[in-house]
């Protein structure tokens, strides 16, 4: 079985998204800096070519982040790379072009990537 299908045997990878999502959206003035939606914002400003995109287009300061965002970034982290259709667009842009891979181009950044078990972190 390939690895794709191993994974929607294993997990309910649409419940796994949506309570993502919640919970990167729950970022608040109270969020510590270890919390979820902190965590997010910091990768943001490196694994995502324009970080703002995250961001309440009204509001400016709230985190405002879709499913389908979301998905296409456990998608990269996970199996390498963005699996949306080229056509798909996020807020006006193309949804594969917003996330970029583990390690960028130039490395200037300091993220860690652990693999353990087959797993990967990011430190």
């Amino acid at each position: 079985m390939e690895a794709g299908a191993r994974c929607r045997h294993l997990f309910e990878l649409e419940a796994f998204i949506k309570a993502l999502t919640l919970e990167t959206n729950a970022l608040n003035a109270d969020s510590c800096a270890e919390s979820l939606p902190r965590q997010f914002v910091e990768w943001a400003s490196v694994g995502l070519r324009d970080p703002h995109i995250i961001f309440d287009e009204a509001e400016g300061l709230t985190l405002s982040v879709g499913e389908p965002l979301i998905l296409a970034i456990v998608e990269v982290l996970v199996l390498g790379r963005c699996g949306a259709p080229a056509e798909e667009v996020y807020r006006g842009v193309r949804l594969c072009d917003l996330v970029t891979p583990l390690q960028s181009e130039t490395g200037d950044h300091d993220w860690e990537v652990e693999s353990s078990g087959g797993a990967t972190a990011l430190l």
